[in-house]
């Protein structure tokens, strides 16, 4: 062994002995979690209000998992049913949680098929309605008709000036037209839970299509979802189940359904 071998030796020694390691091994750093840190059951806990409620655990752990680079995996139909099922899922937390109880649709005469164009006519019809509105919470989903041509479905709170919102598009688009309605479904439904429906339908339509699956095909303004998470109290996938269930029917002791997978130690859970 040279003299340079033999200090590049000693310096491996020392650091892995300041480092708590063995000689020679990989050097321990405090300074990182390891994959035993918060190893347990998680608990998604959601309360929209006015009985409607919905819960979701897994197993959980802060080992951290390799990505691989977008738009180059292979199996690309299963990335797109995947980012359809969370696009789903954060149209429904947001619609839930905004208190919609009507549906306004916004339309083109004009065959426009350019989704920049729409994208664009959407922000500024918003910006315009809240210059007279205070607010004006919204969740918009994009279709595609069979002619091509983009419009617009939005979840939108109480009471609306149709003239009001129909000027206002015309202004920005010219010939359009406006269509205000209530949704429809099953008496026991609330409104909210019959337009999350009507529009989780027309989401996953053309989602993806062009080969881009954050071409915001859905979008919304700032609302505040009331999601907890939190570790749960339970050592074993059933128990975690009874926990999520027990607090499911405190939140509707009437009507309440849960889904649990014991294979892979998940649940989810409504009361709608």
């Amino acid at each position: 062994m040279n003299e340079r071998q033999h200090a590049v030796g000693e310096e491996r020694r020392r650091s892995a002995a300041a480092a708590g390691g063995a000689p020679g091994g990989a050097a321990f750093r405090l300074d990182k979690r390891t994959h035993l840190d918060g190893v347990g059951y998680r608990g998604s806990f959601i309360q929209y209000g006015d009985g409607l409620a919905e819960v979701s655990f897994g197993f959980s752990s802060t080992a951290i998992k390799s990505k691989g680079i977008r738009g180059l995996s292979e199996n690309k139909e299963e990335n797109k049913d995947r980012a359809v099922r969370r696009a789903r899922k954060l149209l429904r937390h947001k619609v839930l949680a905004s208190g919609a109880d009507h549906l306004l649709t916004l339309t083109y005469r004009d065959n426009v098929t350019d989704f920049a164009r729409a994208s664009d006519d959407l922000t500024v019809f918003v910006r315009r309605v809240r210059r007279q509105r205070e607010g004006f919470p919204y969740v918009a989903v994009a279709e595609r008709q069979k002619r091509g041509a983009w419009h617009w479905h939005l979840a939108v709170c109480g009471w609306q000036d149709i003239r009001f919102l129909r000027s206002t598009w015309r202004r920005i688009v010219g010939e359009g037209n406006i269509d205000v309605k209530a949704p429809r479904g099953s008496g026991s439904d609330s409104p909210r839970i019959g337009i999350f429906r009507y529009l989780s339908k027309y989401l996953g339509k053309s989602f993806g299509e062009d080969g881009k699956f954050n071409a915001r095909r859905f979008r919304s303004s700032r609302i505040e979802v009331p999601e907890k998470h939190q570790m749960l109290p339970v050592k074993s996938a059933g128990a975690a189940r009874d926990f999520c269930q027990e607090w499911l029917k405190q939140a509707s002791p009437k009507v309440w359904n849960f889904t649990f997978c014991e294979a892979w130690s998940t649940g989810w859970g409504r009361t709608w």
